[in-house]
């Protein structure tokens, strides 16, 4: 058990420091709550794009959950929003996706080897959008510049068989399709599409900022305050490499809270350190159970070991009354229990290093992602073998104890007896 955990928490610790590296952008802007709050986020975005001086990227994004429905491709019809035609589609061939909106040209930017980084997911590209820019938003969100294209994850592409051009439908609040869309390209993503993650979402798809608001209603909210218009949940930031000092970041976190008040401005280094934090709870936790576990286990050892000792009180007195040493005996004792407990730790490690992997497939099925959850590597080994030993040396301080202040003559008695 002891080595299962302790490979969990190398796994973990692993993971994060690959999501750290992987951290995406300088600065975000984020909504504080889940409803999307960021107001004209286009032309908001653009002008911090124009910026040269302090951003080298920007990137709004509209993320929410959304649903698909996959007909079947020989009966598919392609219509645009708001004129829905009489069709007859499939609800078990429903699919409740996480959905992102954004302006492909500025994602662009955005973009390393084909792929895409989002809230620390990597998203690998096949295939893009024809349509670079997002002119839906620009004509007044006109029905006649809707390209209606949409990238899926490649785990729904697979178990429908769909293929790029193939034709899918959104479903609308009313649980009905409003609008086709056609798959331009897929995405693959750590989501597996099982477990944990298939109670909330199949898998991924990503649309046209503009056309995605348009079809949840995030083009215009109403509100207490009157007409919200043009809604996303961030903004992504890249800074100029001469404004990536901390006296710099303040400077502009500070001119961007002005700009955007009510929202929420975070550093790269605020995310990190979120992200230790909670990291550092789990490795906490599953080490925590491994040392209990390592110390019940040390503890019935030295149990063991007095018992063994009162067992062997006459043996251990003859050996004292021909001159062996207090010293000698009190090392034979504690040689004895490193290897008693050797023996059970290289016993152990089989079920360890098999328990380490079915608890590293059983955490991947249950959230449902592609990631190493437990690492079994021989350092990791070493290392539990090395703690094993020092608990046992400490362990075995009592029994040792008793081993050279049993009183002489009542040991050779009881070994007479015998």
């Amino acid at each position: 058990m002891v080595v299962s955990l302790a490979s969990i928490s190398l796994g973990l610790h692993d993971a994060s420091v690959q999501r750290m590296e992987d951290s995406p952008r300088d600065l975000v802007i984020s909504s504080l709550g889940l409803e999307p709050s960021i107001e004209n986020v286009h032309s908001s975005s653009y002008a911090l794009d124009s910026d040269g001086v302090n951003f080298s990227a920007v990137m709004p994004l509209l993320t929410l959950i959304g649903s698909i429905v996959i007909p079947d491709q020989a009966d598919a019809v392609e219509f645009l929003p708001g004129h829905p035609p009489n069709i007859i589609f499939n609800m078990d061939r429903r699919e409740d996706i996480g959905v992102l909106g954004l302006i492909p040209e500025l994602a662009n930017d955005f973009m390393v080897d084909d792929s895409l980084i989002i809230r620390s997911e990597r998203l690998e590209m096949n295939g893009w959008f024809e349509e670079e820019g997002d002119p839906f938003h620009y004509t007044g969100y006109s029905t006649d510049h809707f390209s209606s294209e949409i990238l899926i994850d490649e785990n729904i592409m697979e178990r429908y068989s769909l293929e790029h051009g193939d034709i899918v439908y959104f479903i609308g609040p009313s649980g009905t399709p409003i609008s086709s869309l056609r798959i331009s390209g897929s995405v693959k993503t750590s989501l597996i599409g099982a477990g944990l993650t298939q109670e909330l979402v199949s898998g991924i798809g990503i649309l046209h900022l503009s056309e995605l608001q348009y079809l949840t209603g995030y083009h215009i909210r109403s509100s207490s305050n009157g007409n919200r218009t043009d809604l996303a949940n961030a903004i992504y930031i890249d800074l100029n490499k001469d404004r990536n000092g901390p006296d710099s970041i303040n400077e502009v976190v500070i001119g961007l809270e002005q700009q955007f008040p009510g929202l929420k401005i975070s550093s790269k280094e605020n995310r990190i350190y979120r992200l230790e934090e909670e990291v550092l709870v789990l490795e906490v936790f599953s080490m925590g159970v491994g040392i209990t576990t390592l110390f019940i286990g040390a503890l019935f050892l030295s149990s063991i070991m007095v018992i063994d000792v009162e067992d062997r009180r006459g043996e251990i007195a003859l050996m004292r009354a021909i001159g062996i040493s207090r010293r000698t005996i009190y090392l034979q004792i504690l040689k004895d229990s490193l290897l008693l407990s050797m023996l059970g730790a290289i016993v152990g490690l089989i079920p360890g290093s098999i328990g380490s992997g079915l608890l590293d497939r059983y955490l991947r099925s249950f959230y449902g992602v592609d990631m190493v959850f437990s690492k079994f590597t021989p350092g990791m080994v070493m290392i539990s073998f090395l703690f094993l030993i020092i608990m046992v040396v400490t362990f075995s301080i009592l029994p040792g104890i008793r081993s050279t202040s049993a009183d002489l003559q009542v040991g050779l008695g009881s070994f007479n007896h015998r």
